[in-house]
């Protein structure tokens, strides 16, 4: 294995015997010298073919991590010539590419991505060089045009795109995932493909899905109400890189929607598949009046797999959704689903209703659904419904409440009610959380946001209770007037790095001290006690921040979960209500961790470090498999399989961050690949968490 100070080299390699035929070393430690290749063909007229070798992390002129090209004869070895980056960080040479002619010299030319480079006040836009293959010197340059963009990370030739006899290129970008088709004569941007991150209104909804395209990372979906005047869409995005990857087009549009996956398999394909209930949609057949629909969709196709038909009319059908256990033992699980004053219970396998929970108090019963632990001991998951408008037995006001169902027959087990204020709407939201007291059984929260909390009027609160007992755990309240908190929750698995899971809290309805607008925010809350771990304020007027949030699970591979929120109000590039949806992670003390995207054989890609201390990370990986694994020249167990290979040597920014990009070998699709880096300073070395990840 190669030394953490090598400065990298390459190798001529005889295909008859395996000897080496000539060597090339770089010319300091940890310049990454041969980190990315280039065959140009006979360049310098000798009959030999020739060659370009980058150095994507090399210091020159005073620069860190500049970059270098070098073009190598293939006859005699010698440097024909080099070119180096302008600015710190700037990776020239990450990669590499041959051209066919483009000058007219008969010689073919060198394309060279900078990922790093800076377009004026444009941070980590990124840049593509066409160099001259005879001479080195620059024939056009295309930067990037948006923040981390990081255009140049992947290069590739490509076909006559505008007509002009000559061979133009492919540039990608991984920082937002657009790739482009740039004209060799101009530079002009021939085509471009962009990642899909906004539309009308979207982010109305999102869920966790599991893993849909079977990478090792959960994928995730995104709701647009309205992509057009009479079309929603799901939009179902890869957890590892964000692309989309299928969308499911929904007519007629969504109005009051919900969406839930949770990774269930409906039909049995091995692919989780998707809930949607929007209670504003006409009845299923055969019903006339009501409202609200039910539908199943498969994840692998977008095709519709069944609906859910109560066997009565139903009213706001589809309001609140949730997952069961299987109860009719047909092998998939059930669907609980809230409408107005009932509750029911779906077969997934058969989309029949097995059963039916309802209450003559109001019609707010149903806002809010979730599956509880088995509390009558029939040894089946129960079903709680919220009633936010309830007023309960004793109480002067509507302050709301929480039913517990028994799965087995309807009947009511037990009733959790609201404080004995006005209007606090007590079960505005309800949510399963994971075991928050380390009893083995999945706990419950409630929200009561317009509670009067100490801090001023609609306050809000947040309550946690024992799955086992319905004893109070924790109680968590606003910060302030108008805070409103639980409006909306939400399951995030444990983003803290405590070993228990955590929770967020939506109030799009929230107001900023001195004023009346519904600016909106999110908040963080610990499921070891409440206490608040992060805050997202909305920035706009009536921007409702809030209206919906998921934890799509550990989508970065650093054992922490994610936050995923829709923002469908959001102006985005000046167009009003566009909407967005965000991705936030989350970095923890426990020390450096590792993040990678979807790799496919023969495309570029970036591995990055996250919480760094040390000068430089050192990034490994193996094909065999999990550790552990001494190794002498980190001093330090790795949790890799021998062999292991050093795949490059980075410096680690200022805010704690080391990248690694390059080009997946082709040989490597369909293999399952082991990663795991090393930070190290003078006094301690650490490792990263492992990921595992399949080559596409």
């Amino acid at each position: 294995m190669i030394g953490l100070s090598h400065p990298g080299e390459v190798r001529l390699i005889s295909t008859a015997d395996g000897s080496v035929l000539q060597t090339w070393s770089g010319g300091a430690p940890l310049d990454a010298f041969g980190q990315t290749l280039a065959e140009l063909g006979d360049v310098d007229a000798d009959g030999q073919a020739d060659f370009a070798v980058g150095q994507p992390c090399a210091d020159l002129a005073g620069l860190s991590d500049a970059g270098r090209v070098t073009c190598y004869s293939g006859a005699t070895g010698a440097s024909l010539y080099s070119f180096d980056g302008s600015q710190n960080s700037a990776g020239l040479g990450a990669s590499l590419s041959a051209l066919p002619d483009v000058d007219g010299d008969g010689a073919a030319e060198l394309l060279a991505g900078a990922p790093g480079m800076d377009a004026g006040a444009i941070g980590d836009a990124g840049e593509v060089q066409l160099r001259s293959g005879r001479t080195g010197s620059l024939l056009l340059a295309t930067a990037g045009d948006q923040v981390n963009e990081q255009l140049g990370a992947g290069l590739a030739p490509a076909a006559d795109f505008d007509g002009d006899g000559r061979a133009d290129f492919l540039a990608f970008g991984t920082g937002t995932a657009d790739l482009r088709a740039i004209a060799s004569r101009t530079g002009a941007e021939a085509l471009r493909i962009e990642a899909r991150w906004w539309t009308e209104s979207l982010g109305a909804q999102c869920c966790a899905l599991g893993d849909l395209d079977r990478d090792l990372v959960p994928d995730y979906a995104i709701l647009s109400s309205r992509v057009s005047r009479d079309q929603s869409a799901i939009r179902i995005h890869s957890g590892a890189d964000h692309r989309v990857l299928r969308e499911i087009h929904l007519n007629p549009p969504g109005g009051i929607a919900s969406l839930l996956s949770g990774g269930a398999d409906f039909d049995q394909d091995g692919v989780p598949d998707l809930l949607y209930g929007n209670a504003a949609l006409p009845p299923p057949p055969p019903w006339t009046s009501g409202s609200g629909q039910v539908q199943i969709y498969s994840g692998a196709t977008g095709g519709l797999i069944r609906q859910l038909i109560p066997a009565q009319e139903t009213d706001w059908l589809g309001r609140s959704l949730c997952l069961f256990e299987d109860l009719d033992a047909d092998g998939i699980p059930e669907v609980g689903v809230g409408g107005d004053r009932v509750a029911l219970i779906f077969s997934g396998g058969s989309g029949a209703e097995l059963r039916r929970c309802q209450t003559t108090a109001g019609a707010s019963y149903g806002v809010a659904v979730a599956a509880v632990e088995d509390l009558d001991g029939d040894g089946r998951e129960d079903l709680a419904v919220s009633h936010p408008d309830l007023q309960p037995k004793g109480h002067t006001y509507r302050s709301g409440g929480v039913f517990f169902h028994s799965s087995r027959t309807g009947s009511i087990l037990g009733v959790l009610a609201g404080p004995a204020t006005a209007w606090s709407e007590f079960g505005a939201s309800l949510v399963r959380v994971g075991d928050l007291n380390h009893d083995g059984v999945a706990d419950l929260a409630v929200g009561n946001p317009r509670v009067d909390a100490g801090y001023g009027i609609d306050t809000g609160e947040i309550i946690a209770y024992s799955g086992r007992t319905l004893l109070e755990l924790w109680r968590r309240p606003g910060l302030r007037g108008d805070h409103r908190l639980g409006e909306g929750l939400a399951a995030l698995g444990d983003v803290d790095g405590d070993g228990v899971p955590d929770l967020a809290s939506g109030s799009p309805n929230s107001q900023p001290p001195g004023s009346f607008d519904e600016y909106g925010r999110i908040d963080v809350l610990s499921g070891r006690d409440g206490r608040v771990l992060a805050t997202f304020e909305g920035t706009e007027p009536d921007q409702q921040l809030g209206l919906a949030i998921c934890g799509p699970g550990d989508l970065d591979g650093d054992g922490l979960g994610e936050l995923l929120l829709g923002d469908p109000r959001k102006m985005v590039h000046g167009v009003e209500r566009a909407g967005q949806a965000e991705l936030w992670t989350w970095q923890s003390d426990r020390g450096p961790y590792l993040a990678t995207e979807v790799l496919h054989a023969g495309r570029g890609a970036m591995l990055t470090v996250h919480g760094a201390t040390g000068p430089k990370v050192s990034f490994c990986a193996s094909l065999r498999g999990s550790g552990p694994t001494w190794i002498p020249g980190f001093r330090v167990w790795l949790d890799l399989s021998l062999p292991v290979d050093l795949l490059g040597v980075r410096r680690v920014d200022a805010q704690g961050r080391a990248r690694l990009r390059g080009t997946v070998p082709m040989a490597l699709a369909g293999h399952p690949l082991f990663l795991q880096a090393v930070d190290g300073t003078l006094t301690t070395v650490r490792t990263t968490n492992l990921v595992a990840t399949v080559v596409r």
